[in-house]
């Protein structure tokens, strides 16, 4: 189920993504577009809102979306809600 090829600007990925909000199927759609292909940061922070409606349960069963809500929080300045996100991945092996 691919739904995002290439996009020809920011306006289309954002419509792209309220549809999957819509649709029920948002994590999947932000995996297909931040993790299966290259994205710009811009991109990434044009899109944070979609970010932000992710729930635990999706973060929990796509970890790698940690690591991007984690970057975004701190893009926004809310270090210590980054480091509640990092912490769902567990303790960094020394």
């Amino acid at each position: 189920m691919k739904h995002i090829m290439n996009y020809q600007n920011s306006e289309e990925m954002l419509c792209t993504l309220e549809m999957a909000d819509k649709e029920g199927h948002l994590p999947e759609v932000i995996m297909e577009s931040f993790v299966e292909k290259p994205f710009t940061m811009l991109d990434l922070w044009i899109c944070r809102e979609y970010f932000y409606r992710l729930e635990k349960d999706s973060l929990l069963k796509y970890p790698v979306l940690v690591t991007h809500i984690a970057l975004i929080c701190a893009m926004d300045g809310k270090l210590d809600q980054a480091k509640e996100y990092i912490s769902l991945l567990g303790e960094t092996p020394r």
